[in-house]
């Protein structure tokens, strides 16, 4: 999930018993992010700050995030109305950093997109 820096730190406040891994700078060979990880019900949920993101390509290259939170749209998932990435956004996001992760997401999401 991703959220602006103006909610990083309300969502830790919120969430600070489900707290897995404290909000931390993290830099490795696929992202360069504020990240806190949180563990609800036995299930991992990662929340980055959108901004001053960045993801590594395969041949090194730092691209920011283009996640634009005011294009969110609503949807309805298990109940519960959340906001999310446009798919076609994150189609672009995931052809543009092309981790082996991505490219199997690549499949699933076209054939939603149709």
């Amino acid at each position: 999930l991703e959220v602006g820096a103006a909610d990083f730190g309300k969502v830790a406040e919120l969430f600070a018993d489900d707290i897995k891994h404290l909000p931390h700078h993290l830099v490795d060979d696929e992202f360069d992010l504020w990240l806190m990880t949180l563990s609800i019900d036995g299930i991992e949920v990662e929340i980055n700050q959108v901004e001053d993101a960045f993801a590594i390509t395969k041949d090194g290259c730092r691209v920011p995030f283009s996640t634009n939170l005011i294009r969110s749209e609503r949807r309805q998932i298990s109940g519960m109305e959340v906001m999310v990435q446009p798919l076609e956004d994150l189609i672009a996001y995931k052809c543009l950093i092309g981790r082996e992760a991505d490219t199997l997401d690549l499949s699933s999401l076209s054939r939603h997109k149709q």
